[in-house]
């Protein structure tokens, strides 16, 4: 046996595992949240020598990829009827400084300003941060999230005041404002 070689044979089976995929999915519901600190504002007891005025903050956040926008719209002009109805003080006629407007005590005007506006949002176009507007009395863009989301609660800072002058008539003055907030999704 000296020089003799042994071959062995033979087979062998090895398996293979084939490959398999899982995907992996999930979903985003869209959020907006929009708040209002308070839902009434007092201009107190006006006067021809002083200004009436008061604020609230409107706090915003949304996931929507192309933002949101803020707008407003009043039932009427500031009156004693429903609606604009009966004795009114007459809105502010253009865009006026904050400063000058309230230093105008004894000339009837009304109207409203964006005291500020947090990061991530820009006013429009018609308004201007830090002066008073007319109030719109038809559905108006006043400010929006320059076209992407608003990740944390954001504030703005609203002020409406009133000036009367000596002949504006007595009597319980109101307006309904109606402020809505719109995900562009």
């Amino acid at each position: 046996f000296v020089g003799t070689t042994y071959t062995d044979t033979g087979t062998s089976e090895v398996p293979v595992i084939d490959n398999a995929t899982v995907t992996v999915t999930a979903t985003v519901d869209p959020t907006i949240s929009f708040a209002l600190s308070s839902t009434t504002c007092d201009l107190g007891t006006l006067t021809d020598s002083t200004n009436g005025s008061c604020t609230y903050t409107i706090t915003a956040a949304t996931n929507a990829t192309s933002g949101m926008v803020i707008s407003a719209n009043a039932d009427g002009v500031l009156s004693t009827g429903a609606s604009g109805a009966g004795k009114t003080v007459n809105d502010i006629g253009s865009t006026t400084a904050a400063a000058t407007f309230e230093a105008a005590t004894g000339t009837e005007a009304y109207g409203f300003e964006v005291v500020s506006l947090d990061t991530g949002f820009a006013i429009d176009a018609a308004y201007t941060v830090g002066s008073y507007d007319p109030v719109p009395t038809a559905v108006d863009a006043i400010f929006n999230s320059g076209g992407g989301a608003i990740a944390t609660t954001t504030s703005t800072t609203i002020k409406h005041s009133a000036n009367i002058d000596g002949i504006t008539a007595a009597g319980s003055y109101s307006q309904v404002l109606t402020w809505t907030a719109v995900g562009i999704f």
